[in-house]
């Protein structure tokens, strides 16, 4: 206790190089700052922290003076009292000094740990689950010589010699034939007519079709009989500057799945971001789309099937429909998408239509159905999942009740998400509840370096004087890829609802993608005002362009 008593003050000096520390490990890890911004927030930090330290010694080196001097001249203690005063204060400067410190630090701490959670490794994406699936019915037992084992044609080799491995090694089925197909939808109806014995599909398949005529009850219907791992194509982190225009993949998961893995996908929304000009374009298209699947051998099949594939999967087909790179993607499912919009306290949105819908859990009934009346209102996360769910014909739209409807519901949510985002973010407190909903919901092939540069990017803008006007300041163009709906048949055993997109409306929206991306310069200018929900006639700046229905 003496030994506190006298060197209290000395030990006081040495506190601030510990928050100060950490803060400065805490910078050097944030990438996506500049160099020189980090390196000179460093050398402030130091030089204060010794400043501090240095100051303090010599004020107590006066004391030790003015004590010598008291005693050996019998001075009064006004000189003595003063110089504890100045102590005092200064290590009240000290204490809340590293007080500040500390919360920056904790706070930067926090921020990169979040950060790290979203930006996984790459190698955690390199595997992709599969199943060995039989009907429940199936004799193990009681084979015949050979086995029929349905799989899909696939051109990746790596992909392909890990299936001839898996078939080889697998002591349930005897002698296995690989039997190809050319899309999952007749994969499984060729295992329901006992076409084939087994098949080896995604593991997530029973999420992805149980919604399907026919397959309602795929779960009982079908046993697996072993799982295993495939290396897959992994998507490339490459480095971004916000400063340039980008493009961005959403993809949205109508299940609840923690993985992300499960279910189909059922939001497919390509956003191109122009920062610099606020200028965003959102291209909905339909997850019916029944486009090429280039990691299936580029057979057609529907969007909302690709997450059997993985997200590459996902993503190659977009990139093949708008013949694009895209170098970025955000995978989310339901209940991280209503955690975003709780988190908001609700986002505000015309409500184009009065409507009822089932809750996020699929249930109807009185006690569950969500009911919204049209108009301009606050949706709380229930309510807006139900308006991004719901496929009723909109009033002022010549689009038929179906999928076409429902992404023009999203793109209005999606719109009033970030209009809320842009109103209540004003600092990286702000930002870091909304990053950890993103780290436990959301997969993506953003890093740290990425996200801490948007983040830097879009805090300056909020901070700036156009900061309260920028959602005025934004301009969006609204565009969804129309197309013919049908019923077809595949190969006589079920009946699948497809959308065939017009290649004129996709020609359309790549053009004005690549504008917005500064790839391509317009022929007029241009407000970015476009209604891309009209068939007939729809207008941006002094052009009209007309459309005929592609075949």
């Amino acid at each position: 206790m003496t030994f506190f008593k006298r060197h209290w003050f000395k030990m006081l000096l040495c506190l601030p190089f510990i928050p100060v520390g950490a803060l400065i490990y805490s910078l050097d890890q944030f990438t996506g700052i500049d160099e020189s911004i980090r390196f000179l927030a460093t050398l402030v930090l130091l030089t204060l922290t010794c400043s501090f330290f240095f100051l303090g010694l010599y004020v107590e080196l006066k004391k030790r003076d003015v004590e010598n001097k008291r005693v050996q001249f019998k001075m009064t203690g006004f000189r003595f009292g003063m110089i504890e005063m100045v102590r005092i204060v200064f290590s009240l400067v000290i204490v809340v000094f590293s007080a500040i410190v500390f919360d920056y630090a904790t706070m930067s701490r926090r921020f990169v740990n979040v950060i790290d959670n979203i930006a996984a490794p790459p190698e955690l994406q390199a595997q992709r689950g599969y199943s060995l699936v039989t009907m429940s019915d199936f004799d193990v037992n009681g084979q015949v010589s050979y086995g029929r084992v349905g799989v899909l044609t696939v051109v990746d080799e790596v992909k392909k010699r890990a299936l001839d491995v898996f078939l080889s090694d697998q002591n349930f089925i005897l002698n296995p034939i690989p039997t190809p197909f050319d899309s999952p939808i007749e994969m499984i109806n060729a295992l329901y007519e006992h076409e084939i014995d087994g098949m080896i599909i995604g593991s997530n398949f029973i999420h992805v079709f149980d919604e399907l005529e026919r397959f309602e009850e795929i779960a009982s219907d079908t046993l697996i009989l072993s799982q295993f791992d495939i290396e897959v194509e992994t998507f490339p982190r490459v480095e971004i500057d916000p400063g340039k225009p980008f493009s961005i993949l959403l993809l949205g998961l109508n299940q609840n799945d923690q993985a992300l893995t499960s279910g189909t996908i059922n939001t497919f929304m390509l956003l191109t971001v122009n920062l610099e000009a606020l200028s965003f374009t959102i291209t909905s298209i339909p997850r019916d789309s029944y486009v090429p699947i280039p990691c299936n051998n580029y057979i057609k099949d529907k969007l909302s099937h690709t997450n059997l594939g993985g997200s590459a999967c996902a993503i190659g087909a977009i990139e093949h429909m708008f013949e694009m790179e895209i170098p970025y993607y955000v995978k989310l499912n339901f209940t991280g998408f209503m955690e975003i919009v709780d988190l908001l306290d609700g986002i505000e949105v015309d409500v184009p239509l009065a409507f009822e819908e089932q809750d996020s859990m699929r249930r109807f009934g009185a006690d569950y159905l969500i009911r919204l009346e049209a108009g301009r209102q606050r949706l709380n996360s229930e309510q807006a999942l139900a308006l991004v769910r719901h496929r009723g014909k909109t009033g002022n739209s010549d689009m038929s009740g179906d999928d076409f409807t429902r992404v023009e519901h999203q793109q209005l949510v999606f719109q009033a998400m970030l209009s809320d985002m842009f109103d209540q973010i004003e600092s990286v407190n702000d930002i870091l509840p909304l990053l950890e909903v993103i780290g436990n919901h959301v997969e993506t092939n953003l890093n740290a370096h990425e996200l801490m540069t948007i983040g830097q990017y879009l805090i300056g803008l909020l901070s700036s004087e156009q900061g309260s006007t920028l959602m005025r300041e934004i301009h969006f163009i609204n565009i969804v890829i129309l197309g013919d709906t049908t019923v077809i048949n595949v190969r006589h055993y079920g009946r699948l609802w497809v959308s065939f997109p017009w290649i004129e409306r996709i020609a359309e929206a790549r053009r004005l993608m690549m504008i917005n991306l500064g790839l391509e310069a317009p022929e007029f200018s241009f407000t970015f005002e476009y209604n891309g929900f009209m068939r007939p006639k729809r207008e941006w700046g002094q052009i009209t362009i007309s459309h005929e229905n592609a075949d």
